[in-house]
Parts: structure tokens; C-alpha cells; sequence
């Protein structure tokens, strides 16, 4: 009965005495993960807790997306997770769900399911003001562990759809992604890898309340999701919809500049400024010209270019706004009438 524990004493020692070889067996490799493998386990707990609210959303049989559970009896998906090809239906953690289609919102890329029968909780809201540039957000599915998680890098970001690499404020006023087909208003970015096939997941914060739905993937590293605020402020409409498109949105306004971050030596004395690539519509019928640098807004000097954005974002076709640059160095201003976004 001692004789394999002897022999397993005895290769111990000779393992440890000087001169074992040792190298003979190669040590053992440091296992290689990415960033993203690594966030998605430690997010495990939010992510279980917060999976029993999401659906995977089938359309004639087919998987196309994701939706997430809300108090009521609805579930929130991307509308261009639905496609109009065949019956909806609707699976999770909650079980099988029988769901139709109830509103659509294409502007804000939303769209609402009704659930009939008995429906399970719904997951907790959150709200955009709550959230900090720099905290990670999960993007949930109907599994355990995370589809993706990543850093918050700006909030009420204007999207536009756009061909060129840095046409930053083309538009309403541009991200410049290429990835982009069409415009959103308002968009939460973060740099957590997500795909088309995962479109309509929410996106959760540590506590697991919704704080908005993903819609878009651009190929710089960047998702957006259309925010739990702004989603808040369309949800009746949705809700009272009846299968019908939401309310048709405002007129959008548009500067037309396309514009990158000035260096130091351009901006002067100013702390921050944007530097004109290119000027289209009002922008260059204002006078605006490339090499111009803006560094103020009616008198308020411009902090970051997604502030500018918002800025002009908040105004209507027709509004003149006073821009104050620098050509060749001088300051001089520029009153520009926006346009509605064509």
C-alpha cells in the first residue's frame, strides 16, 4: 500500500535536486487571450443576471438578431433586425415567446414587439445621464458570459452615413465611418466588438440596466447603440404605434463641413479648435474655406468636436449661428445659416 506513495516521493525529489534536467520538459506556455475574451469573464456575473431579459429574434425561421425583454409585456429590437420575411418569434432564457410586430421607428432604427399571454419581467432601465466616458459597457445575448464588452468613448454622438474616412462634420455633423448606411441622432459609442448578426442585443451597464441597443458596428474599432434616453423619449410613441411607423422626425439641420482636430499651432491661443477640410452648402456659402480653423460657437469656445456636434445638433434649418476662426492666423467671423440636411 506505501509502495506508490514511496515512488512518487522519491520522483519528487529527484525533480528538485540540482542538476535535475528539467529542460527536458519545455515549461509550459502563458495562454494568449484578447482583451475582449478576458473582459467577457470578468463581466460573467452581469451578464447571467441581466441574459434572462434577451431574446433571440427570428424572422420566417431564420435567427437575425437580438431583443430585450421590457415591463409590459414588449420586447425592444433593432428595426433592421426585421426584415418583413415570414413570422416573428421570439426565444430566451424566458423561454418561447409568441410575439408580433407592433410598431416600427426606422429613424431611430427601433422597433417594438408584443408579447400575448402571460410575459416575463422586464429588464431595468438606466439612464444615459448616469453614465461616465471611460466605463465599460456589456453587450448581452441569451448566453452566460458577455457578446462583447467595451469602454465608453462618447455619448450623444450624431451619426451620418458617410464615404469618406475624415468627413468628421459633413452633414448634420459626420462621424466620417464608412461602416455607416444610414444617419442616427443620437448613439452611444463604444469600442466592444459587435457584428450585424448581434444587432438589437442591449447593452447593459455593471448593474445590468438597459442603457441602450446596439445598431451599428463601423469598421474603425467603434459600436454605436441608440441610448436608453432617447429611447425613453420615443417608447409611447412606439407603444401607441399599433404597427405603424413612429411619428416622422424634424428636420435635421446641416453645417456641410467636413473637419479634423487642429494642432497647437494652428489654433493659436485658443485651447481647442477644428480645423476645415472641406466646406459644402451653407458652410461654403457662408465663406467658410478649408485651412479655416473654428474655435468658437456664438461667442462659446469650442471644447471637443462630438460638443460641436451636439451643439449644432440642437438647432433647425434656418438658425444663423456666428462661427469665430482663424485664417491665416487672424481672427475674423463667419455667420452661417443651417440648412436642412438633404
Amino acid at each position: 500500500m506505501r509502495t506508490p506513495i514511496l515512488s512518487s516521493f522519491i520522483a519528487l525529489l529527484l525533480a528538485l535536486a540540482p542538476g535535475a534536467r528539467a529542460q527536458d520538459a519545455p515549461p509550459p506556455r502563458e495562454q494568449v487571450v484578447g482583451r475582449n475574451a478576458e473582459l467577457r469573464g470578468a463581466f460573467g456575473d452581469v451578464a447571467r443576471a441581466a441574459s434572462r431579459h434577451v431574446v433571440r429574434v427570428e424572422e420566417g425561421g431564420r435567427a437575425r438578431g437580438y431583443g430585450v425583454i421590457l415591463e409590459g409585456g414588449w420586447v425592444l429590437t433593432a428595426a433592421q433586425v426585421l426584415q418583413g420575411r415570414g413570422a416573428v418569434s421570439a426565444s430566451g432564457p424566458a423561454g418561447k415567446l409568441s410575439v408580433t410586430l407592433h410598431a416600427r421607428d426606422e429613424h431611430n432604427d427601433l422597433a417594438l414587439l408584443r408579447i400575448a399571454g402571460a410575459a416575463p419581467a422586464g429588464v431595468a432601465l438606466g439612464r444615459t445621464a448616469d453614465l461616465m466616458v471611460g466605463q465599460f459597457l456589456i453587450v448581452v445575448g441569451t448566453e452566460a458570459e458577455p457578446i462583447a464588452v467595451g469602454v465608453l468613448s462618447a455619448k450623444d454622438r450624431a451619426v451620418e452615413p458617410s464615404a469618406q474616412e475624415q468627413n468628421i462634420l459633413m452633414g448634420l455633423l459626420a462621424d466620417g465611418n464608412e461602416g455607416h448606411k444610414r444617419a442616427y441622432p443620437r448613439v452611444l459609442q463604444h469600442d466592444g466588438p459587435t457584428a450585424p448578426e448581434v444587432f438589437g442585443a442591449p447593452v447593459v451597464d455593471r448593474a445590468g440596466r438597459l442603457v441602450g441597443i446596439s445598431v451599428a458596428a463601423p469598421y474603425r474599432g467603434s459600436s454605436h447603440a441608440v441610448d436608453v434616453d432617447h429611447i425613453a423619449s420615443v417608447l409611447d410613441a412606439l407603444k401607441a404605434g399599433g404597427g405603424a411607423t413612429a411619428p416622422a422626425p424634424a428636420a435635421r439641420p446641416w453645417l456641410g463641413v467636413s473637419c479634423v482636430d487642429a494642432a497647437p499651432e494652428q489654433r493659436g491661443a485658443a485651447g481647442f479648435g477644428l480645423l476645415v477640410r472641406e466646406a459644402q452648402g451653407p458652410a461654403a456659402a457662408a465663406g467658410l474655406a478649408p485651412d479655416d480653423v473654428i474655435v468658437a460657437l456664438e461667442g462659446q469656445p469650442l471644447t471637443s468636436m462630438d460638443a460641436f456636434a451636439r451643439a449644432i445638433g440642437q438647432r433647425r434649418p434656418g438658425d444663423r449661428l456666428t462661427l469665430r476662426v482663424l485664417r491665416g492666423g487672424q481672427p475674423r467671423e463667419v455667420v452661417v445659416t443651417l440648412a436642412e440636411r438633404p
